[in-house]
């Protein structure tokens, strides 16, 4: 069986097949590097920056209550039942109601004090937390009049949040 041999020329090594590999060696993790980068830009994980968060500035939310949001937190640290979206004075407000587990972090992730969270601005900027009374279970937004929520508890239970206050009432 005849063996498959490489001609010399393409085993010999030379002063000029030590450059090149050595050049080669040095400049692909440069290059490399330098084209995650330009792909890196446009990719879909890139965050968006405020200036565009809305298609057009003459475009204006609608507010109310949506039965949505519920993939704005991990469950293990707050189950959305649902939320409200609209304007509090100057600003627009995100207002998320539901429970915060017992421990947050822990694994019984079962709901058990009622929370609302609420964004001032910018989808993921100025974060806030409002525990509801202790012994509250989560809540539900059921309706809003003018800058005040009227929450129902999951044990039936009514209670009212100022938006402008940021007080349970």
């Amino acid at each position: 069986m005849a063996k498959n041999v490489l001609p010399k020329w393409a085993t010999t090594v030379t002063p000029f097949s030590k450059y090149l590999a050595m050049t080669l060696f040095i400049l692909f993790p440069f290059v490399g590097f330098y084209f995650g980068l330009l792909v890196g830009v446009n990719h879909p994980s890139t965050p968006i920056p405020d200036n565009k968060l809305f298609s057009s500035p003459t475009e204006t939310p609608r507010a109310g209550i949506v039965n949505g949001g519920r993939d704005a937190f991990h469950p293990m640290d707050f189950t959305v039942h649902n939320m409200w979206e609209g304007p509090v004075g100057s600003g627009w407000r995100f207002v998320y109601a539901g429970g915060t587990p017992k421990e947050p972090g822990s694994v019984d992730i079962t709901p058990v004090n009622g929370t609302i969270w609420m964004f001032n601005g910018s989808v993921g900027r100025n974060l806030e937390k409002f525990p509801a009374p202790s012994g509250t279970s989560p809540l539900t937004i059921t309706a809003v009049s003018g800058t005040v929520l009227q929450l129902r508890t999951d044990t039936g239970a009514t209670l009212t949040f100022d938006l402008q206050t940021n007080q349970y009432k």
